[in-house]
């Protein structure tokens, strides 16, 4: 294998010395080194990082949501992302070139940040409550992830209705409801404990 560039984006005169040094270690004469603060120019990968962080700002400014949940949004436009025909590749999609016999489920697409009412697995009585009132935040192997603020808890189901026009802005951002998502790290170990299983 041969190294036929060098890129870089240094913010400061010693990440430059060090471009360019990298650059004649590997046998190049000189170095692409970007001007600073410019990640637009740090070819395909950077400005795919660009671009789902916009979708990310997007999300959560237009429905409101707290800054803490960036990680769902995140991996609600990467999951929306990679179901979309991309220009690089033919206008094919993602998933099916790399992973041609996985279903792309593209009928479970629902509205991020809106209002889903969950069942309740086994409720306390005949007369109490079926279902919980959540917000979605992200898609799961069999289900979806969804937030119920009020508690700050996470609820992992697939026994769902979807009300996709009022969004957790609308429900809860003027109420008296905790606004932070405390997740922590944001890994699976930690949403496994948080989540209230059901019995799909």
């Amino acid at each position: 294998m041969k190294v036929r560039s060098v890129s870089s984006e240094p913010t400061t005169r010693k990440n430059m010395l060090v471009a360019n040094l990298s650059s004649r270690w590997l046998g190049r004469k000189d170095a692409d080194v970007a001007p600073p603060h410019s990640p637009q120019l740090n070819g395909t990968a950077e400005r795919l990082n660009k671009s789902i962080t916009f979708i990310i700002s997007c999300l959560l400014i237009d429905l409101g949501l707290p800054a803490s949940t960036w990680i769902f949004a995140a991996e609600a436009a990467i999951h929306v992302y990679n179901r979309m025909p991309n220009k690089s590749i033919y206008h094919q999609i993602l998933l099916n070139v790399f992973a041609p016999g996985r279903k792309l489920h593209l009928d479970k697409f629902r509205r991020f940040g809106c209002v889903s009412y969950v069942k309740v697995p086994k409720p306390k009585s005949k007369f109490a409550p079926k279902a919980i009132q959540v917000v979605l935040v992200g898609y799961y192997t069999h289900g979806y992830i969804f937030w119920h603020p009020p508690t700050n808890k996470f609820v992992n189901s697939k026994q769902a209705q979807f009300n996709e026009k009022p969004t957790y802005k609308d429900e809860y951002s003027k109420t008296g409801v905790r606004k932070d998502v405390r997740v922590g790290k944001t890994t699976q170990a930690t949403m496994i404990q948080l989540r209230l299983h059901s019995k799909d």
